[in-house]
């Protein structure tokens, strides 16, 4: 065991901060740092495993995560609030547990210059269904590619679009 911590309060009275680990502040009076981390955790799947690894698991579901600044999944350099990058189609799932069998999960995703709007199986199969695709090529070409919906509507009234001829149509 690495670091273990057990906080407990024993005499009553109020404690307005409690903190398990608390990295304050980590300080440089002299000389250079080339990387500087309040937490670092390295391999932790290393070895047999019998269980499922997590560097971090927070099992209070009644309990807030705050991240300051940028967060970076699969990057060490997000440029954003939340940058998911991988290097086949990264993916970000929307599962809803209480809807009907393989109505649960909605994804959005990026692939080689096509942006996706789908839905999946519940054994989130890769191959789920995209009814929306926005490509980020062929604009200004003869070989347009922009928006695409696939799949069916049907309306019992008549507002909408009816576009059937040209060069975009609706069929």
């Amino acid at each position: 065991t690495g670091l273990t911590t057990t906080v407990s309060q024993t005499g009553g009275g109020t404690i307005t901060s409690w903190k398990g680990i608390d990295v304050s502040s980590i300080t440089n009076s002299s000389g250079t740092l080339t990387d500087t981390y309040g937490v670092y955790v390295g391999d932790v799947s290393a070895g047999t495993q019998t269980n499922t690894p997590y560097s971090f698991y927070a099992s209070d579901a009644n309990a807030y995560n705050y991240f300051a600044g940028n967060v970076g999944i699969g990057t060490t350099t997000p440029t954003s609030l939340l940058q998911v990058a991988g290097a086949t189609a990264p993916k970000i799932t929307l599962s809803d547990t209480d809807a009907s069998a393989d109505q649960k999960h909605w994804f959005m995703e990026s692939d080689t210059g096509v942006f996706s709007i789908g839905t999946t199986s519940d054994a989130l199969s890769a191959s789920g269904s995209r009814p929306l695709t926005i490509a980020s090529t062929g604009f200004g070409t003869t070989t347009l590619r922009g928006l695409t919906i696939n799949g069916q509507a049907t309306s019992t009234s008549n507002v909408g679009y009816n576009i059937t001829t040209g060069c975009y149509a609706v069929n």
